[in-house]
């Protein structure tokens, strides 16, 4: 039973001495999120209604493409 004991033992103490390789972990590259892509109609949209008042002239939209972007979320209006 001693020669048991003794063997666990050693078995113990032998596999806390395991793999003493300490490298330091690889920096991580972060690379930075795209960079938002801007839906030209409603930019133009909402530069048009911000820049007139309610007596100008009103203003032709024909001149600016209408885009549907399918990669991006839906821009917020106010």
């Amino acid at each position: 039973m001693k020669q048991y004991l003794a063997v666990a033992a050693l078995a113990v103490v032998l596999s806390a001495c395991g793999g003493g390789s300490d490298n330091p972990p690889a920096a991580m590259v972060e690379t930075p999120p795209p960079a938002p892509v801007v839906d030209a109609f409603t930019a133009g949209v909402t530069t048009v209604v911000a820049s007139n008042s309610d007596t100008a002239e009103p203003a032709a939209f024909d001149s600016i493409a209408a885009t549907s972007p399918e990669t991006t979320e839906p821009t917020p209006v106010s």
